[in-house]
This record gives C-alpha cells, structure tokens and sequence, in this order.
C-alpha cells in the first residue's frame, strides 16, 4: 500500500536524514518547488494539463557556529611564545602560520640525519669549526631555497606545472 505525500509532507523526511549527516553547517530556509511536466516539449498549451509533478527542495546551508565552536575547543592548542610584541603587526594567526611553516625549512635540513650524508664521518675538534660547517650549510640551504622560490614563481607566472619526478 502507498501513500500519496505531498510536497511539505516530504520535507522532513529529506531533510532530517541529510542534517544527521552534517557536522558543522544546518539547512534553513527550506522549501519545496513543484515543477510540472508535460508530454510535449516546449511551451504548454492553456488547456494542457500536466503529466506529472516533481518535487524539488531548496534550501541554505548554514555554518553551525556553536558546532564549530564545540570542535575548536577540543582541537589541539598552540603555546607559542615570541618576542615579537607588536599585536597589530604580529597577529597570533600569522605567528602562528609561521610555526606552521617552519617544517619547510626544516626539510631542507633533513639530509644531516641521512646515514648516506658523509657529514657524520668528519670528526671536527674545533667550534669554529662547527660553525663554520653550519654557516656554509646554511649557506647552501639559502642558494637552495631561493633557486626553488625562483623556479615556483616562474612557474606560477607561465601556469606550468613540473611532472612528478618519481
């Protein structure tokens, strides 16, 4: 046995199964359009009478704000402390972007951790030494970094990309 439903009865039978899939937006707004359709394409004649009807909901998808907020609040916190005082120059967002960017740099200096590095093998007595082997592996780093920016704001400017190299 079937049962006819008209369109606001179909509403919340959509609606409720496809809001308990969301996490952090909610529908407002909701509506349903009837579209007719008719046998013949084109513009309907006065007298001609709909074939069928379809239903089509419409609705916004709106950002849960206490949602969010609940998800914020259980997210991981950042401590970060800086010496950079300047709240209108530094905002916590960019100093934090800047955290977050740091791993870029950090995998420049990967490679002294690789086995097949031969760094590891010199035995240097003196700190000038040390230092001096780090200020030219920064060195190297920096000629490094500003040849990739170089070659990535090339790219960028001919909208070209380079084929994966593996």
């Amino acid at each position: 046995m079937f049962a006819l439903l008209s369109g606001h009865d179909i509403i919340p039978l959509f609606t409720n199964a496809f809001a308990k899939k969301l996490k952090y937006h909610r529908l407002t707004n909701i509506g349903v359009q009837l579209k007719p359709h008719y046998e013949c394409p084109g513009r309907p004649s006065k007298e001609e009478l709909p074939q069928r009807y379809t239903y089509h909901l419409q609705g916004t998808l709106a950002l849960d704000e206490e949602a969010v907020a609940l998800q914020r609040n259980q997210a991981g916190r950042f401590i970060l402390a800086t010496n950079l005082l300047d709240d209108e120059l530094w905002p916590n967002e960019i100093i934090l972007q800047e955290y977050k960017n740091q791993q870029s740099y950090e995998r420049g200096f990967r490679f002294l951790k690789d086995p097949l590095f031969f760094a590891y093998r010199m035995f240097v007595k003196l700190p000038q030494r040390v230092a001096a082997l780090a200020m030219i592996m920064g060195l190297c780093l920096l000629v490094y970094s500003i040849g990739q920016r170089q070659l990535r704001s090339s790219l960028s400017e001919a909208i070209e990309t380079i084929p994966n190299q593996r």
